[in-house]
């Protein structure tokens, strides 16, 4: 009984030291908060932290406040990507939504808002995987003609041909906590009569900014496997 009793209090010596250090170790892990301007630094929120090995290069609520989920409060909202991102490389959003409280709170990060890191957006690449996106499905242009984040919207315009183009937006569910997918429209950009919108069909099954990607609109024939 003595053995046991020993034995047993090791076991919970051996596992409070386990944890404790696991604790310690959990808080020690620095929060990485590197900005590619030094003047973003006094424009971060307190909450902001991204993984290591990342820098924030743009912060879309510096200058203007943008309400991205709908309840009237200003958001925050920044770009970041790895360092010394390369050809092929995802690029990131993330918003954080702010709080009767004052305090932030993490909301969501995009992987698919932004078109891949490209060397060049108007020069094919010299890799072959790279010059044929840039070609078949991006246009041979940057395809993304600008993304508007507002009253619990998101719009992004894309670019499918010269001087025509998809705007899609998205609205904010509080209920899934994510954005629906809510109208298609296509237009065309005439000189002299401005943008002229066409019917575009919507998908049969609801959909969320999470199902977005520029294949699936610009390049449909890529995602067919064979």
């Amino acid at each position: 009984m003595i053995v046991q009793s020993l034995k047993s209090r090791v076991l919970v010596l051996v596992l409070f030291i386990i944890n404790t250090y696991t604790y310690a170790q959990v808080k020690s892990t620095p929060c990485n908060r590197k900005v590619e301007l030094k003047s973003y630094e006094k424009d971060l929120i307190k909450e902001v932290c991204i993984p290591l090995g990342h820098t924030i290069y743009y912060i879309e609520t510096k200058f203007n406040d943008i309400d991205i989920n709908g309840d009237s409060l200003p958001d925050f909202i920044f770009d970041w990507k790895k360092d010394g991102a390369i050809e092929g490389d995802t690029l990131f959003t993330t918003a954080y939504m702010f709080q009767s409280d004052s305090t932030y709170k993490f909301l969501k990060t995009f992987k698919n808002i932004m078109p891949i890191k490209l060397d060049s957006y108007d020069k094919p690449s010299k890799n072959p995987f790279y010059a044929q996106l840039w070609s078949d499905c991006y246009r041979e242009t940057y395809p993304l003609k600008y993304v508007d984040f507002n009253n619990g919207n998101i719009e992004l315009s894309i670019v499918t041909e010269p001087h025509h183009g998809l705007e899609i937006n998205y609205k904010y569910s509080k209920q899934k906590n994510n954005w629906i997918l809510k109208s298609i429209k296509a237009y065309s950009d005439i000189s002299g009569e401005g943008k002229i919108y066409i019917p575009h069909p919507m998908p049969e099954t609801e959909e969320t900014i999470d199902d977005f990607s520029y294949e699936k609109y610009l390049c449909p024939e890529r995602l067919i496997k064979e």
